[in-house]
């Protein structure tokens, strides 16, 4: 999936975090996911999804999400403090 023009990384990640707290979801946070940027989703009972960015010339050129519980405890993932 390709994105024109989208916003960066850390744009997407700070919407992502004001609309959690706006909609009362899950909450979400900036991540390395396998060495590159992502975002983690984790509500109270644990992690529940990641979103991996693939960013080219400085823009998100493909967005993945992750959701398969067997997969995601695998992932080697770093929560980035604000």
């Amino acid at each position: 999936m390709i994105f024109a023009g989208a916003p960066g990384p850390v744009q997407v990640g700070d919407a992502a975090r004001r609309r959690s707290t706006r909609a009362r979801v899950a909450p979400v946070a900036l991540a390395l996911v396998n060495g590159g940027v992502g975002v983690v989703v984790a509500p109270e009972r644990g992690l529940s999804r990641v979103v991996t960015f693939t960013i080219r010339r400085g823009r998100i050129v493909e967005m993945e999400v992750l959701a398969a519980p067997a997969r995601l405890p695998r992932l080697p993932l770093a929560v980035l403090e604000d």
